[in-house]
């Protein structure tokens, strides 16, 4: 599975539910130490940000078709967030959309301008073979 090829760069994973976590540790063989749970639909408040220096920057990776349902667009308000704390960073969304979710997209791309975010938000599309991303 594509997790294995990531495991070793990774140094924490996002699941959206409990459920969703034990699944990483079962199939996936991930480490339960690396996987923080965050529940859909909570406020970005109730996320504490670390106090840790980070000096190289960081890159947020999202992986997945381009569906409303899924949230993809919260990552536009995250990085807003995100900006007024750090400097280096930024987020790669891969995946692809079917036509009935153009507008969505097309949404996010100019959300994106408008908030100035086209140098830290970067879509990279589909990929086929998961060893590119």
């Amino acid at each position: 599975m594509w997790l294995n090829i990531l495991q070793k760069k990774v140094d924490k994973y996002i699941a959206i539910s409990n459920a969703v976590k034990i699944n990483l540790i079962d199939e996936v063989l991930i480490s339960n130490r690396k996987i923080e749970v965050i529940h859909n639909w909570i406020s970005s408040k109730k996320i504490p940000f670390s106090k840790k220096k980070i000096n190289d920057g960081f890159k947020i990776l999202w992986v997945g078709r381009l569906i409303q349902w899924k949230g993809t667009h919260i990552l536009i308000s995250m990085a807003k967030s995100l900006r007024k704390h750090f400097n280096d960073f930024s987020i790669e969304i891969y995946g692809g959309y079917y036509n009935s979710n153009k507008d969505y997209v097309t949404k996010m791309e100019n959300d994106i301008k408008e908030s100035d975010l086209s140098k830290l938000i970067h879509f990279k599309g589909y990929k086929r073979n998961k060893k590119n991303i």
